[in-house]
């Protein structure tokens, strides 16, 4: 053996996955270390099991399970011998391995293993709620006041259970879809502050799982829903400013009909309002970007001289909202006087402080006001292309003045690599008219496509890091420009073709074999460039 190299089997499951040389060193191999990837660096020979190792037996027992229903609740022989004692053995944890039927909740310790799956993916997924509280929460009893509502926990069952990407789990991903859906009639119905916001979580988990799985009614109605509830909870203001002025009962119009208003307290604790404030800007993110995507007007639209519609929340925060000791001191037209800058400028030093939350919902108010103000231009109106000119520029310019990415923590790479999709897609969305005759429309379009694939091939060489299931809409604009761009060259005699194609065929493949919950997506991006 050479000198240096690790025996077979003991390095890091990182480096093995990325087929690398890996030093062997504990806790944090000096590959990981030197990448970043401090999180993802895990030992198969240590005494507590890893997250894939997790998934593997939480695959194993949820297939035990399918078995046993398909065969009317007979134990597979498998595992025969484990379930006569009511127990299956994980490394140094006994599962219990009670009943299963189709009202049976899961036995907490299978509940809390697909539970730690997701939350590794939370934020990208839209899961808005402070994570340690929620994990403090699953420790009461089912019945406790604080327990989670269970169309939150089986909303994060499905997405566990599409992230493992087992083909044998599709049976027990359709049973708890289900339960999710019906659960959130009853949270609908509840009178109990957390379970509102409960439901409103569900309801953008469900709506990015149904969008990935190129189920675009079924999307756009969850997130219509999630808007509409939080609109009508109060999300969209200030959580301070309820502490001074108390709503009444009414109804709230919405793309899935009237919700009533709820009157919410005032939050209890700075985690309190954090919560409902970072759960609006999820709901504000899906709801924004994907009614851009599917040329569908968004339910949260500010509009002027609508009195009570406008968002004084203030940004999401990474770390939490401070509860403000003066209930007055309240935010105001949030994203209306954020997005003056599109016609004017942005504040640089505005731009580079702000929470890489705060980044993400930013880029997704950008992305849609592009995706209007393009879709209501005249092409022929000096003035009209005159504006968007301007905005081009300005968008631009935000993007420039984010922090470099090679500056990042690990943790703030994904949502800022979705920012500067989302800004790159904005700009496309800008030139799109204008590219067909314009030569420097064009050029920044085709920029700004090359920009996208570049994100996706830096997510894909940064350890399989996981992007908001967004940019598996966004690839199809990046996809369009490259075939217009094909198109072109071929009408041209003489005008040699680019790499381009080849190049975004090598890095959707990629993220299809690294992110397969987005293959429809990938797949309808690629449509684009079939022939070419």
């Amino acid at each position: 053996m050479p000198l240096g190299r690790l025996a077979r089997g003991l390095a890091c499951i990182s480096c093995r996955r990325r087929k690398i040389a890996c030093n062997g060193v504990r806790p944090v191999c000096g590959e990981c270390s030197r990448k970043g990837y401090e999180e993802d660096c895990e030992y198969t020979d240590q005494a507590e099991p890893t997250r894939t190792e997790m998934l593997e037996e939480t695959i194993a027992i949820l297939e035990s399970r399918i078995r046993g229903l398909e065969q009317g609740g007979l134990e597979s022989n498998a595992q025969s011998s484990a379930a006569r004692s009511g127990t299956l053995e994980f490394k140094n944890t006994s599962l219990s391995m009670g009943p299963f039927s189709e009202t049976d909740d899961l036995p907490p310790d299978v509940s809390n293993m697909l539970i730690n799956l997701f939350l590794p993916h939370a934020t990208q997924l839209g899961f808005a709620i402070d994570i340690p509280r929620f994990k403090t929460s699953l420790t009461f009893p089912r019945t406790h006041p604080h327990y989670p509502h269970s169309t939150i926990l089986n909303s994060i069952y499905i997405w566990s259970l599409r992230l493992s990407n087992s083909p044998d789990l599709l049976p027990l991903e359709h049973h708890f879809l289900q339960k999710a859906l019906d659960a959130v009639k009853d949270a609908v119905g509840s009178n109990q502050p957390k379970d509102r916001i409960h439901v409103i979580q569900a309801e953008v988990l469900l709506s990015n799982y149904f969008f990935v799985a190129g189920r675009f009614l079924e999307g756009r109605y969850h997130s219509s829903a999630a808007a509409s509830l939080a609109m009508g909870s109060g999300l969209h203001r200030s959580p301070f400013a309820l502490a001074v002025e108390p709503r009444s009962h009414g109804r709230s119009q919405g793309l899935v009909g009237k919700v009533d208003t709820f009157t919410i307290p005032p939050p209890a604790d700075n985690t309190d309002a954090g919560d409902r404030t970072n759960v609006f800007w999820s709901v504000f993110n899906v709801d924004q970007c994907w009614s851009a995507i599917m040329g569908e007007r968004p339910v949260i639209s500010e509009d002027p001289a609508t009195l009570g519609m406008q968002i004084d929340a203030p940004w999401p925060s990474d770390s939490g909202i401070e509860l403000r000791s003066n209930v007055n001191s309240t935010y105001s037209r949030t994203v209306i006087g954020f997005l003056s800058g599109a016609t004017t400028s942005f504040s640089e030093s505005a731009i580079s402080t702000v929470s890489s939350l705060a980044v993400r919902a930013q880029t997704s108010a950008i992305f849609q006001f592009a995706t209007n103000s393009a879709r209501q231009s005249d092409p022929r109106s000096p003035r009209d292309v005159a504006n968007l000119r301007t905005i081009s520029r300005n968008v631009e310019f935000y993007i420039n003045a984010l922090p470099n990415l090679s500056s990042l923590p690990m943790e703030d790479l994904p949502a800022h690599i979705v920012a500067r999709t989302l800004g790159y897609a904005a700009l496309i969305q800008l030139t799109e008219s204008a590219a067909r005759s314009d030569q420097g429309a064009h050029s920044l379009a085709l920029r700004s496509a090359r920009s996208i694939v570049e994100l996706a091939e830096l997510a894909a060489a940064s350890g399989g890091i996981f992007l908001d299931p967004i940019v598996s809409g966004i690839w199809s604009l990046a996809t369009n420009v490259f075939a217009q761009d094909a198109a072109r060259r071929r009408s041209y005699r003489g005008m040699p073709q680019t790499g381009d194609v080849p190049r975004v065929r090598a890095a959707l493949g990629t993220m299809n074999e690294m992110f397969p919950s987005t293959a429809n997506q990938i797949d309808r991006a690629l449509e684009a460039l079939r022939g070419l």
